[in-house]
């Protein structure tokens, strides 16, 4: 293993040989074990494909693991090749089913191979072959293997079919699930196992609605020692219908939901990253034990002097004893250099005199610890405000706060660590991975880190047929929070949420946007903790996703929150100069030259 291997592959699709040892059991793995279908909730990279192909038999001991497992992926060009105006809708969706049934078939007589002897038939396993090959109207071949081979053989049939319907002769269609469902309980029989099967089907998002309605009906009718287990993007459940009127397929009764999102998934995603750097470390690299020694954090004092906070303090500090107030003068001067800072940052939110922020400072101690509490971090970003040459406004680094901008999502922190493995390489050309350990500095990191957030800002255009209107608005609403946090006379020490208000229609247009920016994790949502008014209702409260948050130089945590009309949004929205109108309303200012550029760039 390399360096720039130790967390390259970052997504599960990439792994080829070692996947048991790369595995880390998720919190919700428990929760997806067991006979009732399961779906699987969440966005892009939070690890719905690894434990649904962890649960294939190929892929655990299937002597030891408490079932036998079958992936199938709906890759999204070919499930949409069964749609068109030369069939019927039902025509399609007859032959989309016996696609799946020769999916799932096929990778059953995988398992047979691995299990039996795959290139000699007993008689009760010639039975099942001949079965199988009765539903699917084909000729019994005398091994497993030529099962496997004749299944394959059917997927291209059925393709040149789909393709071109009018050449090829439409091949016999299987009917509904039941296919796989008997061949299934046969190849059970044959295991002569309690056991039970899963069916692990991921991307269900890819599938249309008629393509979802069919694959419900396998839903609803599972039965033993059948379970489903299915892996869907946030919001990519487009119909829980089952084909007939009034039987909707439903939670609890028909499967269970489990969602991956929040705080909680954050210790396991660092379960992964230092998973990776053990296998780092017994290739021989040199890298620390922890996530937390492999990114070293910079305290707040130590970033406010890397930002020019000295040089502010010192002037101000001259200032005051020029004008007779060496008291003062003295405090600030003897003052951790974060603490001075944060003296100057609430005079200029305030307007009031440094030296009575200072004096009050010295009168009660524990109103001055509770505004160090409130300011410190947001007092950061507004050092560099009007430094020619200053190319960083802020520090991105350390684990919790790696931990922070990945939102609970995997494969961004892998990304994240990837990026910090290649910046730390490029400033160290000269790497002995024998004597000097692999430790990227704060710097490095919050470069890796801006990387990472460009990377992903400039991929939203294309991840949906709204992606360009969302693009816009995140590129507006992260130039307004850019401005709101560098200008201290705003009311609020730290604001990063926002809510809607403005009419009904317009609410619920800005929502179904702001919802589509989630489901691709350009944005989060969440429901409101506190109140701001008493007569005000709990509701989605939505703020930028914190992967994008170093290339606006935002904060990345979840703090308090602004009301935005929600017809600034859709204007910015349709139009990236509608940022203007959004950075007046929540600052009462104008856009300066530097968020011009991050509108720009």
């Amino acid at each position: 293993m390399s360096p720039e291997d130790i967390f390259s592959d970052y997504r599960s699709e990439w792994i080829v040989n070692d996947f048991d040892d790369r595995f880390v059991e998720p919190p919700y793995y428990h929760r997806l074990l067991g006979p009732r279908p399961t779906f699987l909730i969440g966005g892009r990279g939070t690890g719905k494909t690894i434990a649904l192909r962890s649960l294939h038999f190929s892929n655990r001991p299937v002597a030891g693991s408490s079932h036998y497992g079958i992936y199938v992926k709906a890759f999204k060009n070919r499930v949409l090749a069964f749609s068109g105006s030369h069939l019927p809708e039902e025509q399609w969706t007859r032959a989309f089913e016996h696609y799946m049934n020769l999916l799932c078939c096929q990778e059953l007589a995988r398992l047979c191979c691995t299990v039996f002897n795959s290139d000699l038939l007993t008689h009760e396993e010639r039975q099942v072959v001949r079965l199988l090959c009765e539903y699917l109207s084909l000729s019994p071949p005398d091994s497993f293997n030529g099962l496997y081979d004749l299944l394959r053989r059917q997927v291209a049939r059925l393709n040149r079919y789909v393709v071109a319907p009018a050449m090829e002769s439409p091949p016999p269609l299987s009917l509904g699930e039941e296919t796989v469902v008997e061949f299934a309980r046969d190849v059970h029989r044959l295991l002569k196992t309690q056991k039970p099967i899963y069916i692990c089907i991921d991307e269900w998002e890819n599938l249309s609605e008629p393509q979802q309605a069919a694959m419900n009906v396998w839903i609803k009718n599972c039965a033993w020692p059948i379970s489903y287990k299915v892996g869907v993007r946030q919001n990519g459940i487009k119909t829980r219908r089952t084909g007939g009127p009034g039987d909707p397929l439903s939670s609890p009764a028909d499967y269970s939901d489990e969602t991956i999102s929040g705080d909680e998934y954050e210790p396991f995603c660092v379960r992964v990253a230092e998973s990776r750097l053990a296998l780092a470390r017994a290739a021989g690299l040199a890298v620390p034990r922890g996530l937390a020694a492999f990114l070293p954090r910079l305290g707040r004092a130590a970033e406010a002097k890397f930002l020019g906070a000295e040089d502010i303090v010192q002037r101000r500090a001259g200032d005051l004893a020029s004008t007779g107030h060496q008291g003062a003068a003295d405090w600030l001067r003897k003052r951790p250099l974060d603490e001075a800072y944060i003296a100057i940052h609430i005079s200029d939110r305030t307007q009031d005199s440094l030296e009575t922020v200072i004096v009050n400072a010295l009168r009660d101690a524990r109103r001055w610890r509770g505004k160090i509490d409130n300011y410190g971090y947001a007092s950061l970003f507004t050092i560099t405000r009007g430094m020619k040459g200053q190319t960083a406004r802020k520090i991105y680094a350390g684990e919790m706060t790696f931990r922070k901008l990945s939102g609970g999502n995997v494969r961004y922190l892998l990304e994240l660590l990837d990026e910090v493995v290649r910046v730390h390489l490029r400033e160290r050309t000269m790497v002995n991975a024998g004597s000097e350990q692999i430790r990227p500095t704060p710097i490095e990191q919050t470069s890796a880190a801006a990387v990472v957030a460009k990377r992903h800002l400039s991929q939203i255009p294309g991840l949906t047929d709204e992606g360009l209107r969302i693009a816009r608005l995140v590129r507006s609403l992260g130039t307004a929070f850019h401005a709101l946090l560098r200008e201290p006379a705003n009311a609020a020490p730290e604001q990063t949420s926002f809510a809607l208000t403005g009419t009904g229609a317009d609410v619920n247009a800005a929502k179904e946007l702001l919802n589509e920016g989630c489901a691709i994790l350009a944005l989060v949502v969440e429901q409101t903790t506190k109140k701001t008014r008493v007569t005000e209702t709990l509701e989605d409260e939505y703020r930028l996703h914190p992967i994008l948050c170093p290339h606006f130089s935002i904060s990345h945590r979840r703090k308090r929150r602004i009301m935005i009309r929600a017809r600034l949004l859709l204007d910015a929205a349709e139009d990236v100069n509608g940022a203007p109108a959004l950075v007046t309303e929540m600052t009462g200012g104008e856009l300066s030259p530097d968020q011009h550029d991050l509108l720009a760039t």
